[in-house]
C-alpha cells in the first residue's frame, strides 16, 4: 500500500522499513509498559531512540523489521488479549514473523513459550493466569501460519523456497567449503 499511495522510489521503500521498525517499537513498548510500568517503558523508548542500529538501519527495508513487527505484535496481543481468537491471531502473526520474513524468526519460539508458560503457571497482578484454551488457540494460530506458508509459498515453488532458506541460514553466515 505504501507504493500504491506514494509511488515507487528509494524514500518509499525506506518508508516501509521505518513503518515496520516504528510499529515493532510501539508493540514492544506496550509489552514493557504492561510488565514493567510507565517509567520503564519510557526509558525503553528513549534508549531505543539513541540506538545505533535503529538510527542507521531503522529506515532500511530489511526483512528483519517485518519479522520484529509481526513478532512484537504477537507479544502485545498475548499481553493484552483475553479471548482465544486473539491468541490464535498472535500465533498466526508469530508464525508469519518466521516463515514469511526470515527463518531466524524461529528464535522467538523459545521466549514466547517461556512467557506463555509463566502466564499459565503463575498468578501475577499485572496479567491474569491463562487457562489451556488460549494456549491451544495460540498453537493453532501458529500451525495455521505453517499451513498457509506451505500452501502459498512452498508448494508453488519448492526449489526456490529451499534455495531461499539455504541462502538465509547456512550461506548467509559463511558456511565452510565442506558444507556446500
Amino acid at each position: 500500500t505504501v507504493f500504491t499511495l506514494f509511488g515507487v522510489g528509494i524514500w518509499q521503500s525506506n518508508l516501509v522499513g521505518v513503518l515496520y521498525a516504528m510499529g515493532a517499537l510501539f508493540c514492544f513498548y506496550l509489552f514493557v509498559r504492561r510488565i514493567a510500568g510507565l517509567t520503564a517503558s519510557l526509558w525503553f523508548l528513549l534508549l531505543s531512540a539513541l540506538s545505533y542500529n535503529l538510527l542507521f538501519f531503522g529506515r532500511q527495508p530489511f526483512l528483519e523489521h517485518a519479522m520484529a513487527f509481526w513478532a512484537f505484535l504477537a507479544l502485545a496481543i498475548i499481553t493484552y488479549g483475553r479471548r482465544p481468537w486473539a491468541f490464535a491471531a498472535a500465533g498466526l502473526f508469530l508464525g508469519a514473523a518466521a516463515l514469511f520474513s526470515k527463518i531466524h524468526g524461529l528464535i522467538f519460539l523459545f521466549p514466547f513459550a517461556c512467557f506463555l508458560a509463566w502466564r499459565g503457571l503463575f498468578d501475577d497482578p499485572r496479567l491474569p493466569r491463562l487457562s489451556l484454551r488460549p494456549l491451544v488457540s495460540f498453537a493453532a494460530g501458529y500451525v495455521g501460519a505453517i499451513a498457509l506458508w506451505f500452501f502459498v509459498s512452498y508448494l508453488p515453488a519448492p526449489s526456490q523456497v529451499t534455495s531461499f532458506f539455504q541462502e538465509n541460514t547456512i550461506e548467509l553466515h559463511g558456511a565452510p567449503g565442506g558444507l556446500k
